[in-house]
């Protein structure tokens, strides 16, 4: 019996919305004045290169001008890409569903048989006819002669279809709602190791850099269909793959001048130049923090996000950005890569525990262990030289101690998996020497410039 006053079963009306838009203009304007401070201090580091360059001396004039011209196009690189990646969140809002609307409106057209607390009843033969109609839908031969992968369903050719596919959608008129019921509406088995969690980052990025070449690039595709901040929003997973270059050249950069020793940053205490760099990178960071617990996030948590965070960009992002230009240069053609997300059971029990699972050889595995073991071997030379020769460097070179000591701790699983653990999930033995080979002829490379 219906309650009254429970106008779930009632006729909807044409112009009631199936959703309201709202807005919180507290957080929106508190992020505002945070974004403008760090936005403030990134110029600040800009003028700081501009007008400031790296010391030289007369032996190596010529490199150190060049080290300082990388470190001035990757800083502003990172300016630009922090100020597209600020556009989802300068102006976001809040769709308030109504799902009892949607049921109502559209009820005998939904696939669904149950949506919420109304249940739909069937005839058997119906029943058995609509079971027809999918099997009809996964067969081979249901888009033959259609347009579906054109005008219709998911758009092909790209290895993220469903991006080409939400832009069209987007730019057609169409508004997302975010809905989040109690019950998963959708559930799927995600990459339980580090090797298949990089190889579905390398297709997504790859995939991404490809849309925004192609004439479904949201920069030109969504002009006059789409709003600026929306356009930006794509951009932030276009340019996942050129995003790599300047992450890998600042971190190699920053530990191998810390080796020679040639200071890179201001003066820790003596400059007030150093007030950006300490403001961006401590603001920033505990601003990601709090974002994380306040979502039900752990530290923990966290910090092994900032690590998947650099593993994707100096492995994934850089193999997805060769793979692209590889496709455009006419050298290969794109592979879509199927992500295994089937685990042995050892391998299964070490997942559980949260210890990293490397156990095959990978191209990405060899570019990681080569830069963990670079940042080690930097790290280690300059305390040497730090503990045995000059104390200043502690006030020239601070932040180059941090970012390089951050970068090792973060590569601590690594080193793990390199010289320590002996089960099945170790980094394979080939990889390991490779690396420490590498990573040592270009310490003493460097060394001896």
């Amino acid at each position: 019996m219906m309650r009254k006053g429970d106008d779930r079963f009632r006729a909807v009306q044409e112009d009631e919305p199936l959703f309201i838009t709202g807005s919180r203009t507290g957080r929106v304007i508190a992020y505002r004045v945070f974004s403008a401070s760090v936005f403030f201090c990134i110029c600040w580091i800009w003028l700081y290169r501009v007008t400031a360059p790296v010391e030289t001396d007369e032996n190596r004039t010529g490199l150190v001008r060049f080290i300082w011209l990388v470190m001035l196009v990757t800083e502003i690189w990172f300016g630009l890409y922090w100020i597209v990646m600020q556009s989802p969140r300068w102006n976001p809002v809040w769709r308030f569903t109504f799902t009892d609307r949607l049921s109502r409106r559209y009820g005998d057209d939904l696939p669904w048989r149950k949506y919420g607390e109304v249940e739909v009843e069937e005839e058997e033969s119906e029943y058995i006819s609509e079971t027809e109609m999918i099997k009809a839908l996964a067969s081979c031969t249901y888009e033959e002669n259609s347009q579906w992968g054109k005008e219709m369903g998911v758009k092909y050719g790209c290895p993220v279809e469903d991006v080409i596919t939400g832009l069209e959608i987007k730019c057609r008129g169409w508004k997302s709602a975010y809905l989040n019921p109690k019950k998963k509406a959708f559930v799927g088995v995600a990459p339980t190791n580090l090797h298949q969690m990089l190889v579905q980052h390398r297709r997504w990025s790859e995939g991404d850099f490809q849309v925004l070449l192609s004439e479904y690039s949201p920069v030109w595709y969504g002009q006059g269909k789409i709003g600026l901040g929306l356009i930006l929003g794509y951009c932030c997973y276009c340019l996942w793959a050129p995003s790599s270059v300047p992450v890998l050249l600042y971190s190699v950069l920053t530990s191998l001048c810390l080796l020679k020793g040639i200071p890179l940053f201001p003066k820790v205490w003596s400059s007030w130049w150093f007030i950006p760099f300490g403001y961006v990178t401590v603001a920033a960071n505990a601003y990601s923090l709090a974002e994380f617990l306040w979502c039900g996030g752990t530290s923990r948590g966290w910090w092994n996000e900032q690590r998947m965070w650099l593993y994707r960009r100096t492995s994934s992002f850089l193999f997805g950005l060769i793979d692209t230009i590889k496709k455009k240069l006419g050298v290969s053609e794109s592979a879509f890569v199927i992500t295994a997300k089937v685990a042995e059971e050892e391998a299964a029990e070490r997942y559980e525990k949260e210890v990293m699972e490397f156990g095959v050889e990978s191209p990405m595995f060899l570019l990681l262990g080569t830069l963990g073991m670079l940042n080690l071997f930097c790290l280690a030379t300059a305390f040497m030289r730090l503990v045995m020769t000059s104390r200043e460097d502690v006030e020239t070179m601070g932040l180059q101690f941090v970012i390089t000591g951050v970068l090792v701790v973060l590569n601590w699983p690594l080193y793990e998996g390199m010289l320590l653990r002996r089960d099945k999930g170790k980094m394979p033995m080939t990889v390991t020497v490779n690396s420490f080979v590498l990573a040592l002829s270009a310490c003493t490379c460097v060394a001896f410039l």
